[in-house]
């Protein structure tokens, strides 16, 4: 079993230290995000790299992110998290 496809009980999950949970979390995290902008570029080809960061705001603040932030990232490229 791969750790991306490692499911945890709640036992292990209580003996794993808070960094470890913390870890694990943020692994999780980034596949997850991984996994959205790789199946948008997929449905997308060619797409922008601000137009596959406005889909992760998308995925995490569902259904509009911040007002203002797409012209922002229009502009500016936005940070790098894609």
């Amino acid at each position: 079993m791969s750790p991306r496809d490692e499911e945890y009980t709640i036992e292990e999950l209580r003996a794993m230290t808070d960094d470890e949970r913390m870890q694990l979390v943020c692994r999780k995290s980034d596949e997850m995000r991984r996994g959205i902008a790789d199946r948008f570029r997929a449905a997308h080809p060619g797409c922008a790299a601000w137009e596959v960061k406005m889909e992760l705001l998308r995925h995490a603040f569902a259904p509009e992110p911040v007002p203002g932030v797409e012209a922002w990232l229009r502009e500016n490229d936005g940070p790098v998290w894609a």
